[in-house]
């Protein structure tokens, strides 16, 4: 039983170490610089959780933009200026002020 146990702590003491070696690592270096982030076609269903994964990318990003392109007269766009609140990063625009060249 001893050896059993310190089986599973030797496996846990690794998987332990790579996720500290990792968070030092995300830590250190950016993973992307200039990244712009764009949400479209919200659905009011998915939403939420679109703009939360969306947030977390963005918090793991340097320099980067997170931008939810939502009109006011879409069911989802009430929960876009919920999330705003929680995530002032979050660039709501419209489609008509997107320009195409």
């Amino acid at each position: 039983m001893y050896i059993m146990g310190m089986i599973i702590l030797v496996i846990f003491a690794v998987i332990g170490l790579c996720a500290f070696l990792s968070a030092v690592i995300d830590f250190c270096c950016c993973k992307c610089r200039g990244m712009t982030i764009v949400l479209d076609d919200l659905e009011i269903d998915s939403a939420e959780a679109r703009l939360r994964k969306a947030a977390r990318m963005y918090k793991e990003n340097c320099d980067s933009r997170l931008l939810v392109v939502c009109d006011k007269g879409e069911p989802a766009y009430d929960i876009c200026e919920l999330m705003k609140k929680e995530y002032p990063f979050l660039e709501l625009i419209s489609p008509e002020d997107i320009k195409i060249p």
